[in-house]
């Protein structure tokens, strides 16, 4: 996934775009995500984006508002790893308590992780969304078998009714 930082635009906001193209785990393989960080109308409000976007004949099919409950390393690599979750609500503390165990594992295989808990995310099954970045699949999947094979994690996940319902995987578009 690629993220640029674009300086605010002209309505003062800065603006964060992440974009990657989807090519496993999903029906929408061959679909570009566009993640826009700081607000839809900072996005909007930038003329060059709303033209490329015009020129491209994007279509914007699916649009979620999403909080961060979990950070941890950078979001940076050639590839993307978005695993849907759902579970019992989960207040941010205990989020962020319980993804640090998931880090741990994860890190070997990832710069970075970022949980998402939905705010609106119209009828879609998931609560939450898990992504990673990485430059290597392999040892991401290798840390993420690492991670599920943890006890403490098999705990953490049954105390919280945590349901995995489905992975994507990604790769960087520039």
């Amino acid at each position: 996934m690629v993220v640029l930082r674009r300086p605010a635009c002209s309505c003062g906001v800065s603006v964060l775009l992440e974009l990657a193209e989807l090519f496993c785990g999903d029906v929408r393989a061959e679909v570009v995500l566009f993640g826009v960080g700081y607000g839809q109308q900072a996005f909007y409000s930038d003329q060059a984006l709303v033209q490329l976007m015009q020129d491209h004949t994007v279509q914007i099919s699916r649009r979620s508002l999403m909080r961060i409950q979990a950070e941890f390393g950078e979001r940076n690599g050639g590839f993307s790893s978005v695993l849907y979750l759902s579970s019992a609500p989960i207040d941010d503390a205990s989020a962020q308590a319980n993804f640090a165990t998931n880090w741990g594992h994860i890190q070997d295989g990832a710069h970075g992780m970022t949980t998402l808990a939905n705010v609106a995310a119209g009828p879609a099954p998931f609560t939450h969304t898990v992504v990673t970045w990485t430059d290597s699949l392999d040892q991401l999947m290798a840390a993420s078998a690492k991670n599920m094979a943890d006890p403490e994690v098999q705990k953490i996940m049954a105390d919280w009714n945590v349901n995995l319902l489905g992975r994507t995987l990604a790769r960087r578009l520039f």
